[in-house]
């Protein structure tokens, strides 16, 4: 994401999340927050909110964050579930997840690879 997140952009992106599982039967999320800025504490924990009215697939994610701030806020928002958070290391967070069968058919680096353009193609975005 880019910017400064809403509310909104975070059900937005959990919609697309949530597609994604069900298209692909994957439950391996990266999330790329390299180039975001803090929102507010109360938009972290809409993310609490959105993962309670989940109640179907368990996710595991992986959260790239540039700061300790970032890191902060988004231990916040994913604090009950199966994540775990990276400084500015994209590579190992997509190790971490191991992406359901993606990194055991091919290295680290192509996996990282295919999991950044699914990200690109999804275009999520925020506009400051």
């Amino acid at each position: 994401m880019r910017g400064v997140p809403t509310e909104e952009l975070l059900r937005q992106c959990q919609m697309r999340v949530l597609e994604l599982v069900n298209d692909t039967g994957k439950h391996c999320v990266l999330y790329d927050a390299l180039e975001m800025e803090a929102p507010p504490v109360e938009v972290a924990w809409s993310q609490r909110k959105l993962d309670a009215e989940l109640g179907g697939p368990k996710l595991r994610r992986a959260i790239v964050v540039p700061n300790r701030r970032l890191a902060y806020l988004a231990r916040l928002a994913f604090g009950d579930g199966d994540h775990r958070v990276f400084y500015s290391d994209m590579l190992s967070a997509v190790t971490w997840l191991d992406l359901v069968g993606i990194y055991k058919r091919t290295n680290a680096a192509d996996a990282a690879a295919i999991c950044l353009d699914a990200h690109r193609t999804l275009g999520w975005r925020a506009t400051a």
